[in-house]
């Protein structure tokens, strides 16, 4: 089972070219499951039924965010959805207004999916954000045999959030690939990617793009077969299509 993560950037730069790019690339990916962040939605066009269509999902999941209603989050899935549910629609603040989640039953295995985009300008809002997502999913996880939390948590590794999660039984997938250095799964690559030449922060490849997988206490432990990022060879694209590259992992 192959899971993704992608943020596509909602920003009118060529926006219609990359459409077409984030298509081509999604496709070629090839997910099972594709979590999607900074998702436009317009009055006219659904732009996630647009990337499933181009891309070949049947089945989709998209809420835009109450408080910003031009953007929201999305799920592709090659399986239909048992269930979906945004954390706005639970008493929470609005700064909470930052993930979706999903079940899928996958070959009779029950699977929770939240995908999740975290505030860029604070630390301290992203703890918060991520303690209600935790006991978001914490209220409905007994039902799933695993449960997976992915999207742009706009941090590091190294940060307060990772150990936050790590603390609460997530295990990062990238953590666990000993086959490569983690550095190769950077995904806000300000080096390269032409998109954020103009961006004032220290050239670098950050990984804010994070898989994390937890089962709770189970004695079953997931396989991984192989991990990448996608959407970052220019040479593939007419145009890169999104300041973020993605990442997926293979579960078997």
């Amino acid at each position: 089972m192959r899971i993704a993560t992608y943020n596509i950037w909602n920003n009118d730069i060529l926006f219609e070219e990359r459409i077409e790019e984030i298509c081509k690339a999604i496709k070629e990916v090839n997910a099972d499951i594709i979590c999607l962040q900074e998702v436009r939605n317009e009055e006219f066009r659904n732009i996630t039924e647009v990337i499933a269509n181009g891309a070949n999902y049947p089945f989709l999941v998209f809420r835009c965010y109450p408080d910003c209603p031009d953007e929201g989050l999305a799920i592709l899935s090659k399986y239909p959805f048992s269930h979906t549910a945004a954390i706005w629609e639970i008493n929470t603040e609005i700064s909470n207004y930052c993930a979706i989640r999903a079940k899928i039953n996958y070959e009779g295995i029950l699977i929770g999916i939240t995908n999740v985009h975290l505030n860029w300008r604070s630390e301290e809002i992203r703890k918060e954000q991520l303690i209600a997502v935790s006991n978001w999913i914490a209220m409905d996880k007994d039902s799933a045999e695993y449960e997976i939390i992915c999207g742009d948590f706009n941090d590091v590794p190294q940060s307060s959030i990772h150990d936050f999660l790590k603390d609460c039984g997530w295990q990062d997938v990238v953590e666990l690939n000993s086959k490569k250095d983690a550095s190769n799964y950077a995904t806000f690559d300000l080096l390269n990617n032409y998109y954020l030449k103009e961006d004032i922060r220290v050239k670098e490849r950050l990984r804010f793009d994070w898989i994390m997988i937890n089962t709770f206490n189970k004695c079953e432990q997931l396989l991984f077969e192989d991990m990448d990022i996608f959407g970052n060879n220019p040479s593939v694209f007419k145009i890169m299509p999104s300041d973020h590259y993605g990442l997926y992992i293979d579960i078997k």
